[in-house]
């Protein structure tokens, strides 16, 4: 995958960056499919997609974290 990050998408987005990833052609078209049956963008379905992905990759490092720690200290004991 090749990704390339740029400029504000415009003036009034300047929290916003351009990005463009290459992705295969059967992911795009299932992208688009679903946004259209959401009635939502690919571009909002994409930002959904990794929002929900970063939150349960944090919670996933969280519990590993903690299983890790009470180990150590049965490890300790």
């Amino acid at each position: 995958m090749m990704t390339r990050l740029g400029c504000p998408m415009s003036e009034n987005d300047t929290d916003k960056i351009l990005t463009t990833f290459m992705v295969p052609s059967d992911l795009h078209t299932r992208l688009k499919a679903q946004g259209a049956l959401e009635g939502t963008s690919m571009t909002r379905l994409v930002i959904e997609f990794i929002e929900v992905g970063l939150e349960e990759r944090g919670a996933s490092n969280r519990q590993r974290l903690d299983s890790f720690v009470r180990l150590m200290g049965r490890a300790s004991a």
